[in-house]
């Protein structure tokens, strides 16, 4: 268990399963019966539309882990089921709201009628949470789009994972959907999404999430279905995931935009310093000497190659204004005198 799991697990507000599991495969979930965890997430994002210029902020996983409670039949072994809320927060507002008392497991797992009443309950609390997210949200900030990913099926989101997204798209708690239509089936795909734009009917803006290569298919299957999504005329298209992308070829051609002077402005003198001289050296040599046949950029190359290992930062710096000042094309000398003051201004010297 990781340090934010091991944080929310100490304060009892991970949901539990009905074997007593505390995770879904390595993932964890908030108890969102908890009165204290409604509090965190309320104020959380309250904090980030209030204070922050976000333009949207997504719902991902925002349901429960898989559940078969709704193909259970009453006294089937249990070893097997698969079902969450079992934290006492959420038993006892259940039993409360539905005036049960005795043990739940029990009326679950022998009543049909109780474990119906038990999935309309986290699907409406899961509704609200929805509701409350959203509603402070909008308080904060009324023009953040919000999107949600969900599963593109609307029977299989609300029965299995209890996610009625037809419901949150029409009450306006969520603006943009993005479907999880991951499947290396082309014909599938368009079905899928096909029937979704069904029932969406316009309520929501629709991105679709392919990922061809988690089913079967591979890399050269993703512009295949991006064509899909425009013939449907959705909105977009969402590529997952970065790391597939990026464990592949596109790995190596992203190391090529790696530059040695890319450093944030609180990095120490001296990396900020190399940095800089690494961004005169590569425009200087790529670009400014092919451009001008100045003897000052000579120079300059010349004066960093050779730099007296005893003379301080500012020394260094002085010696390449000096020379920058020499350059006879006016654009080319403001540019470099512009990058001079900035490194100045970022060095506490």
């Amino acid at each position: 268990m990781d340090g934010f799991s091991d944080f929310y697990k100490t304060k009892g507000w991970l949901l539990k399963g009905f074997n007593d599991e505390d995770n879904y495969n390595g993932m964890y979930y908030l108890d969102i019966s908890n009165d204290e965890v409604q509090e965190f997430l309320s104020d959380i994002f309250y904090e980030l539309a209030s204070k922050y210029d976000l333009d949207g902020f997504e719902y991902d996983f925002i349901r429960y882990p898989v559940t078969r409670t709704y193909s259970y039949i009453s006294g089937s072994p249990t070893s097997d089921l698969l079902d969450w809320g079992w934290t006492d927060s959420f038993q006892n507002k259940f039993k409360t709201k539905y005036g049960l008392t005795g043990d739940l497991k029990e009326l679950i797992t022998t009543n049909a009628t109780v474990r119906n009443n038990w999935l309309t309950f986290k699907k409406e609390l899961l509704d609200d949470t929805v509701n409350m997210i959203s509603t402070r949200v909008r308080e904060g900030n009324p023009d953040i789009k919000i999107s949600a990913a969900v599963m593109t099926s609307l029977s299989s989101a609300q029965s299995v994972y209890l996610q009625d997204w037809d419901k949150w798209i029409r009450s306006g708690w969520v603006d943009e959907l993005n479907p999880m239509a991951y499947t290396a089936d082309n014909d599938n795909l368009s079905s899928q999404l096909s029937n979704m734009l069904l029932f969406v009917q316009g309520n929501a803006e629709v991105v679709a999430g392919i990922f061809p290569e988690g089913n079967g298919g591979g890399l050269y299957m993703v512009p295949e279905q991006i064509k899909i999504v425009e013939n449907l005329n959705i909105e977009g298209v969402s590529k997952f995931s970065s790391k597939q992308l990026f464990g592949n070829p596109l790995e190596e051609a992203f190391v090529g935009l790696h530059r040695d002077y890319i450093v944030l402005p609180t990095a120490s003198n001296e990396e900020l310093f190399d940095a800089y001289i690494a961004n005169i050296i590569e425009k200087t040599s790529g670009y400014y000497q092919h451009r001008l046949d100045d003897v000052a950029f000579t120079n300059l190359i010349s004066t960093i190659n050779n730099f007296n290992e005893t003379d301080t930062i500012a020394q260094k710096l002085a010696q390449i204004l000096d020379i920058i000042n020499q350059v006879s094309d006016e654009t080319i000398k403001n540019r470099l005198l512009a990058e001079h003051t900035k490194i100045n201004k970022y060095l506490s010297l």
